[in-house]
């Protein structure tokens, strides 16, 4: 019996999505420069021609999986109070982000893929990066007038956060079942930002 144009509909999404998460794995595991076309074809054993109906390369995917992740970490992020200001911002998006790292792999891919990319072309600045970084940049700034936060480049202090939220996501690919590794409580990564005093 032929497919109804819903069923088709479904069918074109999953292979669609099937393919950014394939690539999403490969390009975490791989790096992004080291994965080609032909990888993703092998890996979900398809057709180059299957894969060109979908996408046209492979920053095509890698486009569709920073919306893809957009759309993840909104939807995670969207209860964060962006009224709150200072440390008590960055406790909440720490929380946040621990808990997306909790949800397992895919958020874990999606992590660190876009942290990957960020971490290593320090291309999210002030300037570019999204309004929850951006106000996480800010809350560092603040409490660090504030002596809450330790001293220093505030940006170094962002990216070494965000190179901590990229270690945690990488152990969670890395791990073969969910016991084998473990988040944080939400204080931990939080010592990364507290202003000692020395005795």
């Amino acid at each position: 019996m032929p497919k109804t144009s819903k069923q088709c509909e479904v069918i074109k999404e999953e292979r669609r999505n099937a393919i950014i998460e394939e690539s999403l794995h490969l390009f975490c595991l791989e790096g992004f420069a080291d994965v080609s076309v032909d990888d993703i074809c092998n890996k979900l054993k398809i057709s180059h021609g299957l894969f060109y109906h979908y996408f046209t390369n492979k920053e095509d995917v890698q486009k569709a999986v920073f919306e893809k992740a957009k759309l993840l970490m909104d939807k995670q992020f969207q209860n964060i109070d962006i009224s709150k200001k200072g440390l008590d911002f960055i406790a909440q998006f720490n929380h946040y982000s621990l808990m997306c790292l909790r949800q397992g792999k895919l958020y874990a891919y999606y992590i660190y893929f876009t942290l990957d990319t960020a971490v290593n072309n320090r291309m999210v600045i002030k300037d570019k990066a999204k309004p929850s970084n951006r106000l996480l940049i800010e809350a560092i700034k603040t409490s660090q007038k504030n002596h809450q936060v330790i001293n220093g480049d505030y940006m170094e202090i962002y990216f070494t956060y965000l190179s901590l939220l990229k270690g945690l996501a990488y152990s969670v690919i890395k791990s073969k079942k969910q016991t084998d590794y473990i988040i944080p409580e939400d204080e931990i990564p939080m010592n990364l930002f507290y202003k000692k005093e020395i005795k």
